[in-house]
């Protein structure tokens, strides 16, 4: 496995790290538990979750992973900011946040959170409030460090810089979606994470599974858009799209790799991303995306890849590429 420093922690984050939003959907937990086992075995560190996952039943599913390891060799991530039957105003206030991370660790019976973030942005809510909530908790010894979730720059340097001014701990990391359809983060937030020192965790970078090829033509089988609500929510299921998944399948075999890798590895060739945050169901996902460490990058196959989706973000004042 890869490592990297993640912004300005002392965290040494698995370039590859997995996600918990669905991972109670289909298959018995035991064997979910096997399978984030097989992770840390090949080298993955980092397992993110949220307070609103499956409920809650995501981090208690994580307490019980934890159960027996090395704490200290793990690191867990969750968040606050939805609507939850015990708190279904939401937001990031200081009741909400310090009600949802005591929860958060008795669900995963653990004294600590290392990374917590404030999962969107919380307009009803002063900044001051939020920041002085968390770094109430971290001097606690509650959360280690803190990030945000999709904020845009403006959002990010109002937070960011409120807590500077106030001399509070300042946010180390952002997750934002980073994958080959979805390239917004390359145009003005990259500069301020850049200053800031926020080590950005990109999540959706196979587009919900489609960028992997089996949403094509023909498919069949249990997945996410066999379930008529669940595939309402997967807004990069398109003919369009799907054409251009078709090309970078081929691509991705004659490589050798599975697209999978491919896009995984792509996502980790911008500086700026210390890891990629996927779900996986089984063995045989997991497998293909491990397979990014062998991914060869180069300058031909980042040519070919822009060919395909051709969508890297232009600055609309000079119409030069980002």
């Amino acid at each position: 496995m890869r490592y990297k420093k993640l912004g300005r922690t002392d965290i040494q984050i698995s370039q590859l790290s997995l996600g918990t939003m669905t991972v109670l959907r289909g298959g018995a937990i035991a064997e979910k538990l096997r399978l984030y086992d097989a992770a840390l075995d090949h080298g993955i560190n980092y397992f993110d979750t949220s307070d609103n996952y499956e409920n809650g039943e995501s981090e208690k599913f994580l307490g019980a992973f934890l159960k027996d390891k090395d704490r200290s060799k793990i690191y867990i991530g969750t968040k606050c900011f939805f609507p939850k039957p015990e708190y279904p105003s939401g937001g990031l206030t200081r009741e909400n946040i310090t009600e949802t991370v005591e929860r958060s660790l008795q669900r995963m019976d653990t004294e600590y959170i290392d990374l917590f973030y404030c999962h969107r942005y919380d307009k009803n809510t002063p900044v001051l409030e939020t920041i002085t909530a968390i770094q109430s908790l971290i001097d606690q010894g509650k959360i280690r460090y803190w990030g945000i979730s999709s904020f845009s720059t403006v959002q990010l340097c109002e937070i960011y810089y409120t807590a500077r001014e106030m001399g509070c701990q300042l946010p180390s990391v952002g997750q934002y979606p980073y994958n080959l359809f979805n390239r917004t983060i390359e145009m003005d937030i990259k500069e301020a994470i850049a200053k800031m020192e926020v080590g950005v965790i990109g999540y959706y970078p196979l587009a919900q599974g489609v960028l992997t090829g089996k949403y094509g033509t023909g498919h069949n089988g249990e997945n996410r858009a066999s379930d008529p609500v669940l595939k309402k929510q997967m807004w990069d299921l398109s003919e369009d799209k799907l054409t251009k998944v078709s090309a970078f399948v081929k691509l991705a075999a004659s490589l050798g790799v599975s697209a999978a890798a491919l896009a995984l590895r792509w996502c980790l060739h911008y500086d700026a991303v210390c890891s990629t945050l996927s779900n996986v169901n089984n063995f045989d996902q997991l497998q293909q995306n491990l397979e990014f460490i062998s991914v060869d990058l180069s300058p031909s196959v980042i040519a070919e890849l822009e060919s395909i989706f051709h969508n890297a973000p232009v600055n609309p004042y000079t119409g030069q590429k980002f």
